[in-house]
This record gives C-alpha cells, structure tokens and sequence, in this order.
C-alpha cells in the first residue's frame, strides 16, 4: 500500500521522485489545479506518453525526461475536451441510429413492431425485461416502463434499454432484414460502445498514445480499405496507429458518423467542433508536444483521417442536394 499524500506532498513527490519539473507551471499553480479541477493518480496517467531514464546506474534512474508539469495539465484538459466530442458524437450516433431503425421498421411489411422484438426477448435476451422493469422506479423513463411493460414495440423499448442493449437488437434485426445502411456499420458498434462507456465514466482516452495498449484489437477492415485511400500516408503508420484503442475506436466513430447522420446540420456541427478542437485548441500550446513523437505524429494521424472524413461528408451532402 502507498502513503497517502496532502497536495503539497504530491507536488513535491512530483518533482524529487518522478523529476516532473516546474519550470512553465510554478509548483503553487500546480497545487491550485490539483485543488480546483484535477487529482494526481488521473493526471499522472499522462505520464504514460513519455520515457523515463532507463539506466539504473545513475542519479536519474527512473524519473522522466523532460518532463514539464505543464504538459501534464494540458494533456488532461485536451482529454476533457476530446471526451466531451465522443459523447457528443457517440449520442447523435445513438440517436439516428434509433432514426433509422423506426423508420425501416415503418416501411418494412414483414414486421409489425412486435414480431421480431417478441422473438428477440423470448429467445434471445429473456431477463431483458426484467432488467428494465427492476430500474423503472429510478429512471426517467418510469412513465414509458409502466405504461408498455406488458406489451413492448420496437418504437417505445429503444427508449428504455442503455446503448450496448440497443445495439445488441439492431444487430438482431438487421440480422433479418438487411440495409445499406445497416451493413455499412456492421462490426462497427462495439467499438463505438466501448469509447463512449470509457467518456461517460470519465477515462482517460490520450493518456497511453503509446505502447503498450490497454487491449489487443484488429482494427475494422472496412475503417482500413477506407483510410488506405488518403494519400500521403504510408501504410505502415496506417496500420500501426489503428492498433491504438482510442484512436481505432475514434476513427471508427467518425466513419459511422459519416454514414448514419442524415441531418446536414449535425453533420456539419459535429465536423466543425472536431476541427475547431483539433486545429485551434489542441495547437494553443503545440510547443509543448513538438518533440514528442508519439503524441506529434498520433496527432497528425487524426488530422489527416479527420480531414479525409470531413470531405467525404460534406461531399455527401453537395450529392443529397442535387
């Protein structure tokens, strides 16, 4: 077990034992910020992206090169921001994935809103009800839970089961009544889920750029043919940077984004707050990261995937209005 450190004690635990300097942030500064916005363990994670001295016969065995406190507080200000984009991206995902669901299902004879759904809670998920009838005293969908618990269509239970439940019966209807749409983003939600659970419990999601990663994943296929067309990247970048979870996971929200959203507004909402991070807010301190590889060159990955997805969406729309 570790002792528990006052603030002072981490900062100065900070500087003599990690060699994490001082020199951009005064030590008084960092002890307001882990005071007012942050704590030690979620921002040391940040750590994670820089070298330590490895030779155990010197003085400095151990700590970190180069390390600024500075740098630290705005990696976990630009990962605050980053996660506030994916549950931005991740819900209008969610929701015009529900859009599109509701509106095949209207226009599709074979079904009536209850057949499949009937099959899908007898069959395939049977303690699905029973989950959402032991929550309905604590949620805000009570009123639905009470008013259709005997009798659930398709169009009122996706507004009362969490987004990995949902999922799983999109997954189950397409699975039956196959789309374009539906098939353009197969394989491609999980991923999306597990992004969104890391944001919504407040993970770091920039804190490891580098090896090793937190899991092991093959990237998507598709997200890979696609992303093999921007020129200018070699291949094995593209193939080694999409080893990295948050970076597959996010590429391959951007991909769904493209191909779900059908309001040009959100389309273009949600471009324009990814640039204005990703061009304006991320470059404010770029000084700070300049020689640092893996964060330089994770970042000038996303620009270049961000970019190629920006144009193809706003082609797409050019296509829709014509």
């Amino acid at each position: 077990m570790k002792l528990k450190l006052k603030l002072k004690e981490q900062v100065e635990y900070m500087r003599d034992k990690k060699g994490i300097q001082f020199n951009i942030v005064s030590e008084q500064e960092a002890y307001e910020f882990l005071r007012t916005s942050t704590y030690y363990f979620k921002l040391k994670a940040f750590a994670k992206n820089y070298e330590k001295y490895s030779n155990p016969n010197t003085e400095q065995y151990g700590k970190y090169i180069n390390l600024e406190f500075a740098y630290l507080k705005e990696l976990s200000i630009l990962d605050a921001r980053f996660r506030n984009i994916v549950l931005k991206m991740s819900l209008d995902v969610e929701h015009f994935l529900k859009v599109q669901l509701v509106s095949d299902l209207s226009e599709n004879p074979n079904d009536d809103g209850y057949k499949l759904l009937t099959r899908y809670l007898t069959k395939v998920k049977p303690d699905l009800l029973d989950s959402i009838k032991s929550k309905s005293k604590n949620s805000y969908s009570n009123n639905i839970i009470k008013k259709y618990e005997d009798g659930f269509a398709i169009w009122n239970i996706i507004e009362v089961i969490s987004f990995g439940d949902f999922i799983d019966f999109y997954d189950y209807y397409y699975s039956y009544y196959p789309t374009k749409d539906s098939q353009n983003v197969k394989g491609k939600l999980l991923p999306i889920k597990l992004l969104r659970n890391a944001a919504a419990h407040n993970n770091c999601l920039i804190n490891c750029l580098g090896k090793p990663y937190a899991r092991e994943i093959e990237p998507n296929k598709n997200v890979m043919s696609k992303i093999a067309k921007i020129k200018r990247m070699p291949k094995k970048t593209r193939e080694a940077k999409m080893k990295n979870p948050p970076v597959h996971d996010f590429i391959v929200l951007i991909d769904v984004y493209c191909n779900i959203i059908k309001s040009e507004k959100t389309l273009f909402r949600g471009f324009e707050a990814l640039n204005e991070f990703l061009k304006v807010r991320c470059l404010k301190h770029k000084d700070y990261f300049i020689k640092n590889d893996i964060i330089k060159t994770n970042y000038e990955f996303l620009v270049k995937v961000v970019d190629f997805y920006a144009k193809l969406a706003y082609n797409k729309v050019e296509e829709q209005k014509v």
